[in-house]
């Protein structure tokens, strides 16, 4: 099977140093998706049973690359036998937007849903407390929210159009990093904590990177001229210092597809 041209993709989730394959959340045909890609290979894993619900998120438990998350709709659904069979393990109020999966500690995650709210689970996503008090404070921060964990470190960061905040006990309070981004320059859309420098992070708004090798006290920028929005900031799994961004189309540009550049990190 192929992806239809028309299909809506907004996730992918792999095992890192695997060759399993890459897992995508996506929509098509008014229907949500679950796909697994291989080489040249389409396999379709599972998808939402109602119309009209994308699946927006997946992820992979690295523990268990059996257990497969999938967000569709309001519904979170679980496979553990690696996309086989499927089962909801439970309804939100509101459509999920995210999950994360932590890979420091067995059975927690994280998921936000599209009001900006964040649950936390400790047992496999069977029961779910809602954190979202912890950075409700922050103005702006429930729009345009997403979710990163620092591997290494186990550190969760929210991009947000407030800015950057980073958790360091499991989503449960919030604090800020300073930023130099100019306020009319938000949303921070692409974030990125390299694999091997957990104190070197990375974010984008509009079409300038800025980068912090002190773990956000301190700030560089670059500005990407003549490019759109940098939607994308991702390593290369098998070279940590090679570094991927993605653009949006320019504003001038008549073509809506995104472009990707490759930088070289010293």
């Amino acid at each position: 099977d192929q992806v239809s041209d028309s299909a809506s993709v907004f996730s992918f989730a792999s095992i890192p140093g695997s060759s399993d394959g890459v897992y995508s959340a996506l929509q098509s045909g008014g229907r949500g998706y679950v796909m697994k890609i291989t080489d040249d290979t389409f396999e379709e894993l599972f998808f939402a049973p109602l119309t009209s619900s994308p699946v927006r998120s997946i992820a992979i438990d690295i523990s268990n690359p059996n257990r497969i998350y999938a967000g569709a709709g309001k519904e979170l659904y679980v496979s553990e036998n690696g996309g086989e069979t499927w089962r909801i393990l439970y309804i939100f109020r509101k459509d999920v937007a995210q999950i994360v999966v932590d890979s420091h500690m067995a059975g927690f995650s994280l998921v936000s849903t599209k009001d900006g709210s964040i649950s936390r689970s400790f047992d496999y996503g069977e029961t779910w407390e809602d954190v979202s008090a912890g950075f409700s404070k922050f103005k702006g921060s429930r729009k345009n929210q997403r979710l990163y964990m620092q591997n290494l470190t186990g550190v969760f960061y929210m991009t947000s159009s407030h800015g950057l905040l980073q958790s360091l006990d499991n989503g449960a309070a919030w604090e800020e990093i300073s930023l130099v981004v100019p306020p009319e320059s938000l949303p921070i859309i692409g974030f990125a904590a390299h694999p091997a420098k957990p104190n070197t992070l990375f974010v984008s708004a509009a079409n300038q990177l800025y980068k912090s090798e002190d773990g956000g006290r301190t700030w560089k920028g670059e500005l990407f001229s003549g490019k759109g929005a940098i939607t994308v900031i991702a390593f290369y799994p098998d070279s940590p210092y090679t570094m991927f961004l993605g653009f949006s189309a320019p504003k001038q540009s008549s073509f809506s597809n995104q472009s990707l550049s490759s930088l070289l990190l010293k």
